[in-house]
């Protein structure tokens, strides 16, 4: 299964398939998104999910805060989309 996802302020969209990590389905769009670790250490990848949509970490030990994921912070080196997202990172341009 596929879901949109949609990245701000930039207005960037691309699909992400249920196996693909956000990042891995952002770097197949040809978007450069940031990230150094791939491991969801270093938050270089780190969005804000603005529209409350589902994430995925699969069966990874945990790597956010019950803080951090009440903010909406999303890892995107390891998460996986369940449905549609608006994720804000100011750091990624069209």
């Amino acid at each position: 299964m596929k879901h949109k996802v949609k990245i701000e302020p930039a207005g960037l969209e691309f699909e992400a398939e249920e196996f693909d990590s956000i990042l891995e389905a952002a770097e197949k769009a040809g978007i450069d998104f940031p990230y150094r670790c791939r491991q969801g250490v270093c938050t270089a990848c780190v969005c804000i999910n603005k529209n409350g949509g589902k994430v995925s970490y699969g069966d990874m030990p945990p790597v956010i805060t019950p803080d951090e994921e009440e903010k909406g912070y999303t890892f995107c080196c390891i998460g996986h989309a369940l449905s549609d997202l608006v994720l804000y990172h100011p750091n990624i341009e069209k």
